[in-house]
């Protein structure tokens, strides 16, 4: 007891060298504490995004694979070259026989893909074709809501919008060559006379002649004119070839936005939420939604923010994009309710002028401020939107998907879009939200392995155009072809051809209306799949006994955990953890050479005072305990100080949460708050590193001190 009333007096009879090295300690404890709750929270909740949406606990792939593989890619967004999986459903059947402690085996598949959905102009002109091939008595309810005349005046005034801004349209492409923009001047003037819209007047004239005018027009509308708005209708994405409904009922943060889940069994694709709003969107409305984010969540200011007003730039330079994409009547109404709503709103004169055109009505719409955006905002989607196309690719819709196969050809195929899905917590996140899902069937027609129907379908063409290749009557054939309703009269190569395209398209539709098993889905190809465990803490365990099953089995598998196949993110706790212990041994060690030279500086102030309790008796081991005890005590005080204050800080925002700042922190938060949490352990851990420091740097003073002779010491002035 009186040693340690010796060791608090010297302690506080020295305030300002304690206080130095005791900040340090705190600090240091502080630090430890809230920084290690901080990463094992990222750990924790990046773990949760990964194996809950996308790579599940374990991943395996072929042991064949050249590269490591990874489900997110590079840092380039590109694909490893890895090797496929040939019989996915061996390997499935084999591994739940004999490692009990899996839950699912998900098969994956994950590549990239391009859509161009097309710009309003192709949208009318398909109309437009449409209208011509059928005849205007017999088209669709759809196509009939317009003439031929509203669309072709339609059509007119959108060109007209072109030829008013091609200059900067064209400075916009800035790939084109001075002689295709002269090109492309010319050939809007040829569309801008009215002899070229004559056949459109009489598109119901029987004469061939006639009918090969307006084709040849058509063709010209689409290939040279349609080319020249500049707009972002090329859609690219990622996708993830699997059995939906498997992967839905097994990825706990996987849930429906939008419209329907892909049929058990059908070929289909579910667009991810975040891509359906950011890239097939009007990008004026998305710009819109971007800015009333920025406002509500963000608490931004449109008059503080250079990007937000950027943004609304862009809106009032494009409000071509709006009506040109409605007709004459819909043009003439809205520009009457804007003049009213403008009116109203802006507390200007009700009777307001009339004269101006919708481009400068719009405009000054889209001219928003702090005070009226939301107003505007909620004006746009009630009124405006319902006039325009607002998304590009609908729910319902059937489009082509094209893609690269694995040998780098482009192939394509054709998929409903049954709706949109997304991953909860980071729905807004751009890192999970580019992963859309396809079916496993249409996914292997993609990248280049096909399936047993498509190979059957093939076949079955082939054989079908080498008994045409033997016909030399056109229409002989045609009668002994009752599935084939088309009546022409060409040379047999043209025919040949007509046969073939009309022939793929009933296999695509057949494809979309065949219903698989999942067993079917299965039985072929894979390149890796998801493997979700029963219990989660025996994931080593699991990892191994799947390594000894493929290798008795011969199942060449490659059998990673979720950390390594998810590459550069799942690696990012490593990174900030071995920055936070860097941190902190950087500031330990500071701690050291202060420590030790605070309490050499005290031996030697004391060195008079270590002598008399030296001749009065005292022995080497009493000072030294004296001084370690010091040390000891500096060192718990300081320590247990800082491990409260970050404690509390943490219990702290373990209620609240620490928002997440951007985007990207959705996904590595798993949502928009990270809560954080730490083991009690990990304080005492803190409390012996810091207590064992202050020791440490105690041994070298202390060591001076006891060896000094006492009657030298006493004979110190």
């Amino acid at each position: 007891m009186m040693l340690l009333k010796i060791a608090f007096r010297n302690l506080f009879s020295r305030k300002l060298r304690t206080v130095i090295v005791g900040s340090i300690l705190f600090s240091a404890s502080v630090l430890a504490i809230i920084g290690g709750a901080l990463v094992e929270s990222i750990a924790i909740s990046m773990k949760k995004s990964l194996t809950e949406s996308l790579a599940g606990d374990i991943q395996i792939y072929s042991s064949k694979a050249t590269e490591k593989f990874s489900i997110i890619g590079n840092q380039e967004g590109n694909f490893f070259d890895v090797k496929e999986l040939d019989d996915f459903a061996k390997i499935k059947r084999v591994l739940g026989e004999k490692v009990p402690n899996i839950s699912a085996i998900i098969p994956q598949g994950v590549n990239f893909a391009y859509i161009n959905p097309g710009n309003i102009l192709d949208n009318k002109l398909e109309k437009l074709r449409e209208l011509v091939l059928r005849g205007e008595k017999q088209i669709t309810k759809q196509i009939s809501e317009q003439t031929t005349d509203q669309i072709t005046n339609h059509i007119r005034n959108i060109i007209k919008d072109i030829s008013l801004t091609y200059e900067s349209s064209f400075s916009m492409v800035g790939a084109l060559s001075e002689d295709e923009k002269e090109e492309s001047k010319r050939n809007i003037n040829i569309v801008m006379k009215d002899d070229f819209w004559k056949p459109f007047n009489h598109f119901n004239d029987s004469t061939n002649d006639s009918k090969k005018v307006l084709d040849a027009n058509l063709e010209f509308l689409e290939n040279k004119i349609a080319p020249l708005i500049v707009d972002d209708t090329q859609m690219y994405f990622y996708y993830i070839g699997t059995i939906p409904h498997q992967f839905m009922n097994n990825f706990p943060l996987a849930e429906l936005v939008k419209g329907d889940a892909i049929p058990q069994g059908k070929r289909g694709f579910l667009f991810n939420d975040y891509v359906y709003e950011t890239q097939n969107k009007h990008r004026v409305a998305r710009r819109l939604d971007e800015i009333k984010k920025k406002l509500e969540r963000d608490k931004e200011k449109i008059s503080k923010s250079k990007v937000i007003k950027d943004l609304i730039n862009a809106n009032i330079e494009q409000v071509g994009e709006i009506y040109g994409q409605m007709t004459q009547t819909e043009v003439e109404y809205l520009k009457m309710d804007l003049i009213r709503f403008l009116s109203i709103n802006t507390n200007s004169n009700t009777n307001a002028d009339t004269t101006k055109d919708i481009k400068k009505l719009l405009e000054e719409f889209f001219n928003m401020n702090d005070e009226n955006f939301f107003q505007r905002y909620n004006y746009f989607y009630t009124y405006i939107a319902p006039k325009i196309i607002l998304y590009r690719i609908k729910i319902g819709d059937t489009f082509p998907m094209k893609a690269f196969t694995r040998s780098g050809y482009s192939s394509s195929v054709n998929l409903k879009v049954y709706g949109t899905f997304r991953f909860k917590n980071f729905e807004h996140s751009p890192i999970a939200g580019n992963f859309n899902i396809m079916d496993l069937m249409s996914f292997r027609d993609l990248y280049g392995y096909m399936s047993s129907d498509r190979k059957e379908e093939n076949k079955k063409l082939q054989e079908e155009m080498d008994k045409f290749s033997m016909q030399t009557d056109g229409e002989e054939l045609f009668a002994k072809k009752g599935n084939i309703n088309i009546n022409i009269d060409v040379k047999k190569n043209t025919f040949t051809a007509e046969v073939k395209t009309v022939s793929r398209k009933k296999i695509n539709q057949d494809l979309l209306n065949q219903t698989y098993s999942d067993l079917e889905m299965e039985n072929g190809v894979v390149i890796n799949a998801a493997i979700i465990l029963k219990d989660k803490s025996k994931t080593n365990q699991t990892l191994q006994e799947i390594q000894k099953v493929s290798a008795d089995e011969k199942l060449n598998l490659k059998v990673v955990d979720w950390q390594e196949v998810t590459g550069s993110l799942g690696q990012f706790v490593t990174v900030i953890r071995a920055i936070l212990y860097g941190l902190l041994t950087v500031i330990l060690t500071i701690a050291i050479f202060i420590i030790m030279n605070s309490m050499l500086m005290s031996a030697l102030e004391r060195t008079k005072e270590i002598g008399t309790m030296r001749a009065i008796g005292a022995s080497k081991k009493y000072i030294l305990k004296l001084i370690m005890l010091e040390t000891f005590a500096m060192g718990s005080i300081f320590s247990i100080l800082g491990i409260g204050v970050g404690m509390a800080t943490v219990f702290y925002f373990k209620s609240r949460g620490i928002p997440a700042p951007t985007d990207i922190f959705l996904f590595l938060f798993s949502g928009p708050r990270l809560y954080l949490s730490l083991h009690p352990i990990y304080a005492l851990v803190v409390y012996f590193v810091v207590v064992c420091v202050s020791l440490l740097s105690s041994i070298y003073p202390a060591h001076i001190a006891v060896n000094v002779s006492p009657i030298r010491a006493m004979q110190r002035d």
